[in-house]
Order: C-alpha cells, then sequence, then structure tokens
C-alpha cells in the first residue's frame, strides 16, 4: 500500500477509536491519556499512546454535518509548533505523526475555546496538501476551522488531520464557511437534546454466541471471526481472558459483527477468544493453536 494510502487509512483507524468499546471502555482509555507524554523521543508503545486518539467526541464523518458535531468547533490562527511525537501502531514500521500546535482562537462557533489554545493534530503531516483534502503540516500565521474534541487533562484539543481542519483562503471564504456551518451547528445541538432512538441491537435477549473459522491454526494465520448479536457501536476481542487485546470490531446494524484475526504468539492447544460489547454481553469461542 502506498505510504499517503497507509496515512489516509491510519487517520481514519485512528478517530474511529473515538468511539472506543462503548462508554466503559471509553472512559477507561480516557483515564490513561492523562499519561501521554509529548517530546522529540522515538514512538512509544505504550497503552497511552495507543488510546490518545479516543479523546475525538463526534461522529465519524467526513460531511459538513459530521463535522457539525464536534464539541469544539473554532477559527483560529496557528501561532507556532509546541511539540512533537509519534504513536506507535499494531505495525512495528509504522507509527501515526502527531504535532502539537499553539493557535490563537479568532472566534468560537462551538464550544467555550478561547484566547490562545493547544491542538493535538493527529494524522497527514507532509508539507503540503494531498489530492484526498489533507492539508497537511499547519503553517505560522495560516488561519483555518477547526473541528475538535477537548481532553481536561492536559487542557489540549485533538484535532484529526483528515476531517478536522479547512483551510480558510480569504475572508470571503470565511463568511461563506460561517454561514455553512452556523445553521447546521444549531441542528447538530438540537438533535443533541433529543432523546436517541432505541438502538434494536440492546432492546434484544443478548444470548450472544461467536465462532472462528478455521478452528485451529499456527501462530500468525489468518482466522475469522463472526457472531452476535451484540450492541454497538463496537465489542472487544480478547485472547485468554483478556491477556492480549485482539481487536475492537465494528457492530453492524444486525447486530452482528464480522472481522479477520491473527493468532498471536502462544504456546500449542486450546486457547480462548473472548469477545464483550459495551453493556458487558461475553460470548467465547475456542481454537486449537498447532506448531508450524
Amino acid at each position: 500500500m502506498p505510504n499517503r494510502d497507509r496515512q489516509n487509512a491510519r487517520n481514519l483507524a485512528a478517530t474511529y477509536a473515538a468511539l472506543a468499546v462503548g462508554i466503559a471502555l471509553s472512559l477507561k482509555l480516557l483515564a490513561s491519556l492523562s499519561g501521554l507524554a509529548f517530546a522529540d523521543q522515538p514512538p512509544s508503545a505504550s497503552p497511552e499512546a495507543e488510546s490518545a486518539a479516543i479523546a475525538y467526541d463526534a461522529m465519524i464523518s467526513n460531511t459538513d454535518e459530521g463535522r457539525a458535531q464536534f464539541g469544539q468547533i473554532f477559527i483560529g490562527t496557528v501561532i507556532r509548533v509546541a511539540g512533537r511525537n509519534e504513536l506507535a501502531t499494531s505495525d512495528p514500521e509504522d507509527t501515526i505523526p502527531i504535532i502539537l500546535y499553539d493557535v490563537e482562537v479568532n472566534q468560537a462557533l462551538k464550544g467555550d475555546a478561547k484566547g490562545v489554545v493547544r491542538v493535538w493534530y493527529e494524522g497527514f503531516n507532509a508539507e503540503t496538501p494531498d489530492d484526498a483534502g489533507n492539508p497537511g503540516r499547519l503553517q505560522q500565521g495560516e488561519r483555518f476551522i477547526f473541528f475538535a474534541g477537548y481532553n481536561p487533562n492536559k487542557d489540549w484539543y485533538p484535532v484529526n488531520a483528515s476531517i478536522g481542519v479547512i483551510p480558510i483562503e480569504n475572508e470571503r471564504h470565511l463568511a461563506a464557511l460561517v454561514a455553512t456551518f452556523e445553521p447546521l451547528i444549531l441542528q447538530a445541538e438540537r438533535n443533541a437534546r433529543q432523546p436517541a432512538p432505541a438502538d434494536p441491537c440492546e432492546q434484544r435477549n443478548q444470548n450472544a454466541v461467536v465462532a472462528v473459522d478455521p478452528d485451529q491454526g499456527a501462530v500468525g494465520d489468518e482466522i475469522w471471526l463472526t457472531g452476535g448479536p451484540f450492541a454497538r457501536a463496537e465489542v472487544a476481542v480478547w485472547w485468554d481472558d483478556r491477556d492480549l487485546l485482539l481487536d475492537a470490531a465494528m457492530v453492524g446494524d444486525d447486530c452482528s459483527i464480522g472481522t479477520a484475526l491473527t493468532i498471536p504468539k502462544a504456546d500449542p492447544g486450546s486457547h480462548r477468544i473472548l469477545v464483550e460489547d459495551a453493556l458487558g454481553n461475553q460470548a467465547t469461542a475456542t481454537i486449537e493453536v498447532v506448531e508450524e
């Protein structure tokens, strides 16, 4: 996969972590975020680094309507780079670039950002924009509309490079953007005050069942995990009673999951795969690890 495609895929995957594994798992990960340090240092494989992106608090959407659901939306001017780091991924040869920017808030469209704030900018950080709409590295003096979450532990505003910024070309462009987003923000706020419709996946009797295919394999082999019903939005997939988190799989509209897994390093013999949703409902499957 080309580097740019890999970067875009990582950006989207990192933002999906905002949904976490339901409220319970999200809060657990958010607590770990407070330990994340930023400096010019090698990537870290710590849980804090891997869970950092969950500070986003909006729907995952690259549309104007989706952006309007972010909790903090403001017009800001980039002042300076305040720090750099990289987040480790499951690929030891691949990392997600992070840049901290100090940004002067010119106008808050939603939320309470004011003065000079620190933006935690994750994802595409090339010098120039790309064809997919990623703006590249933010330059001093440039103005943007920022679509952000907020991390109260660090007092910074997480922003994703793919969907979290729109460059402002001139005053006419700014006026057009404000005219576009103000009514969308009002609608998003009205929607947020409405009771959420009942999720059919949370209404049914959660006697979940999962299965793996094939049900045996060697370390490094790929297997397919399916099952349900589960509550949305995601389930955690664990190896051997939470010894290792294998995946955070999305739950479909039919309350089922289907995801590819790789058998981790393990001793030959019987091992258990545990699936748990946001409500604590669980299902297990057994797999036999064989010698290569």
